[in-house]
């Protein structure tokens, strides 16, 4: 079986040597431009390429993020910037905008893609798409299950699944809240985590739209065995010392099932990982299926850190005494959980006696019985430092090395010949001198063992070493020092050498500039809606006519439903103006033979209709061109340039919407959020007093979060129905 990756983030220089010398098999980082952490410290060019070759000299892959959006001006510096990783020898980029990726596959085909959760690969299919596409590996949502992560393994694509870190409460890709609320786009590298934010209103809890983060660390072996690739650790915008603990904490357990086949979790390790960080508790996300508000945090969106007792009695501070049986000490960082919730560093610690310490320094009034927890351990802290302190891409006393075979030759009146090997690497370093007999007649290799050893301040370690000497030979130490340098150094320059490639030129590769409103067909007004009874409402007060008259005579209304409710829609309305279906974006169908019943009854629905559905995810679009439909690509497949429109033709789309990262105010309320996670419908009021609307169940997902605003004005549209767009759509 194939060995399971473990793969770690690095938000900088210093987290990628955590992640190095704490176990991990490969690391994604992400440049100054084009990542989905713009926020993260991040790598300049030289800095990518230090990472990139101090990973390979210590058999570890790295992985470039550029996954964002771009639009089509934007492809030009993007498709450049891959083509400086590619020369770096980035071992994958990690793609979401499948317009780059065409382009790259096409200008540099030697350069393997992976396909990001952002894309929203929900199941099999997807995965077979992707791999169509030029794709190496996909990385699949995390809202699947594990007897769909096993199914998507059976695509032949390589699977990527996260195991540990913060989980969004939307499809990742779908997500444009963080973008409508401030401008700052999470497909975009930007985002201002809106759902880590209090909102009323919101089914009883401070923070509706905030989970827990996820941690899988007892399900590692049965992802492994289940044929997974790589098992994902989030956390780009984590701390060096985080990286270093979680990463030494699944390293162990993956080794443990591919050594004894049982993964057995200590709680002293559970405890570790909480310690790091978690929000609430961790959650095994939709592993076993939907678990519901287990999810959530709930009252709480932050580091709770680890509980570790109460205060003992009323204190003003700076002194507070606290019952306890934890292990507390200076240097550690506590919270206590009271109205004014008090966070500080613990600058002083005495034992009280009686399970009772004294703690300092907090500086307002706490009471007793409020809850303390700690947030960081200093001891811990010390402990992840002390993997990586004093090193850097350049030097420092690395704990990960590669291991060497040396063999040393020794004959009487010939140079010295020291030849390295490392797996398929093989260098020979030659001395300035002559071997002499020994006049002594003691041989050499009784003193050069330990010379060859002393590899250093180098990435690599003297696993085995053998000398060649007929007869009892003499050769200063220094030439020996000299030749194990020389041979080393040869050694890693050849083996960094081996992943760098070629930089290739995109001659005529032109950049394509149309893509708003690209859907080709006869010019129409769509109004979308997000169920057939909220048609139906609107059919019955009496609105068709106005929009009929909106979209004037040289544009088709159109009415987009879901596939479940067109017929209904149409049976009750009588309605003459053209119906389009849709399907659910981003949708996990849990069961397969409901997932035929929905393929047959959307094709049922569009040959109906006129021939046409809308398809949401890169999972449906084969499967349904394959029915004589034509496939219209919806919002959800985030098409911001012509180059990823092509993409999807490949697949078989007929043509394509835009993305709503190209959305404008007079489209309505278009989703602002697509969540798997079942909330209550309703309303949800930010800070601000903005308003959201809950819709749940809605086109077979768990639940949409649009906006709450007032119908597009008639008069705005109308203007618009006049300019030269092929498709203008109106969510209501």
């Amino acid at each position: 079986m194939k060995k399971c990756e473990l793969l770690v983030p690095a938000g900088g220089p210093e987290q990628f040597i955590a992640a190095v010398e704490n176990g991990a098999d490969a690391i994604y980082i992400g440049g100054k431009e084009f990542s989905a952490r713009a926020n993260a410290e991040n790598f300049s060019d030289a800095e990518a390429e230090k990472a990139i070759d101090y990973g390979h000299l210590r058999g570890v892959k790295t992985y470039v993020a550029m996954n964002t959006l771009f639009r089509d001006d934007e492809l030009g510096a993007a498709l450049e910037q891959a083509r400086k990783y590619c020369a770096m020898g980035a071992d994958a980029l990690i793609i979401q905008d499948l317009g780059l990726g065409n382009m790259i596959r096409q200008g540099m085909p030697e350069l393997p893609l992976h396909l990001s959760t952002q894309a929203g690969v929900c199941d099999r299919r997807g995965a077979e798409a992707a791999a169509k596409l030029g794709y190496e590996r996909v990385v699949l949502a995390r809202e699947l299950t594990f007897d769909e992560i096993k199914d998507a393994v059976n695509s032949g694509i390589e699977i990527e699944v996260f195991v540990h870190g913060a989980m969004c409460i939307c499809y990742s890709g779908q997500c444009q809240l963080s973008r409508f609320i401030g401008g700052r786009s999470g497909n975009r590298g930007a985002c201002a985590q809106p759902c880590r934010l209090p909102y009323k209103g919101g089914c009883g809890s401070t923070y509706p739209l905030s989970p827990k983060d996820m941690c899988l660390i007892e399900e590692v072996g049965m992802l492994a065995e289940a044929g997974v690739a790589s098992l994902k650790i989030e956390g780009r915008m984590k701390s060096a010392e985080y990286v270093a603990i979680v990463t030494s904490i699944y390293r162990k357990y993956l080794d443990m099932w591919c050594r004894e086949g049982r993964v057995c979790v200590s709680h002293e390790d559970k405890e570790n990982l909480r310690q790091a960080f978690n929000r609430g508790g961790f959650t095994k996300g939709y592993f076993y299926g939907d678990p519901g508000e287990k999810l959530m945090t709930g009252n709480f969106s932050k580091n709770e850190g680890v509980y570790v007792g109460t205060i003992a009695a009323d204190s003003r501070g700076p002194l507070v005494d606290v019952h306890t049986d934890m292990d507390i000490i200076k240097g550690d960082y506590i919270e206590i959980r009271s109205k004014t919730m008090q966070s500080g560093l613990v600058t002083y610690c005495s034992s009280r006696g009686e399970g009772i310490i004294r703690l300092g320094d907090i500086r307002k009034e706490v009471k007793k019985g409020d809850k303390v927890f700690r947030l960081t351990s200093a001891k811990q802290m010390e402990k992840a430092r002390s993997t990586f302190e004093h090193i850097t891409f350049d030097e420092g006393r690395y704990i990960r090395k590669t291991p060497v075979e040396m063999k040393l030759q020794a004959i009487a009146g010939r140079p010295l010949m020291l030849t390295v090997k490392c797996g398929t690497f093989e260098v020979t370093a030659e001395s300035h001198v002559l071997a002499e007999k020994s006049k002594s007649g003691k041989y050499l290799r009784e003193n050069v063992l330990l010379q060859l050893s002393k590899t250093g301040g180098t990435a690599f370690e003297a696993a085995l070493i053998t000398v060649e000497e007929p007869e009892p030979v003499h050769a200063p130490l220094s030439v020996i020092n000299s030749m194990r340098r020389d041979a080393l150094t040869q050694l890693e320059n050849a083996i960094k050498k081996s992943f760098k490639r070629q930089p290739v030129s995109f001659a005529g590769m032109q950049e394509k500039h149309k893509v708003t409103n690209n859907v080709s067909c006869n010019k129409r007004l769509e109004l979308y809606f997000y169920s057939g009874d909220d048609f139906l409402n609107f059919f019955r007060e009496g609105h068709m006519e106005q929009w009929e008259t909106a979209a004037g005579k040289e544009r088709k209304l159109c009415v987009v439903l879901p596939v479940e409710d067109i017929s209904r829609c149409r049976e009750e309305t009588g309605c003459s103006t053209y119906m389009i279906p849709y399907m659910p974006d981003v949708h996990s169908t849990k069961s397969k033979s409901l997932r035929e019943q929905l393929f047959d009854r959307a094709e049922h629905e569009a040959l109906t209709c006129g021939g046409e559905i809308y398809a949401g995810n890169i999972g449906m679009i084969e499967e349904l061109a394959q029915r004589s439909i034509k496939v219209l690509g919806d919002f959800a497949l985030n098409i911001c340039n012509a180059e990823t429109g092509e993409a999807y033709r490949k697949l078989g789309m007929y043509d394509g919407i835009d993305s709503l990262e190209l959305a404008e105010p007079y489209m309505g309320n278009y989703p602002l959020m697509i969540s798997e996670h079942c909330f209550e419908p309703g309303t949800i009021i930010d800070r601000k007093g903005a308003e959201y609307r809950v819709r749940c169940d809605q086109g077979g997902h768990k639940t949409v979060i649009t906006a709450k605003s007032a119908v597009p004005d008639k008069k705005h549209i109308e203007k618009l129905c006049e300019e030269n767009y092929n498709v203008i759509r109106i969510y209501l």
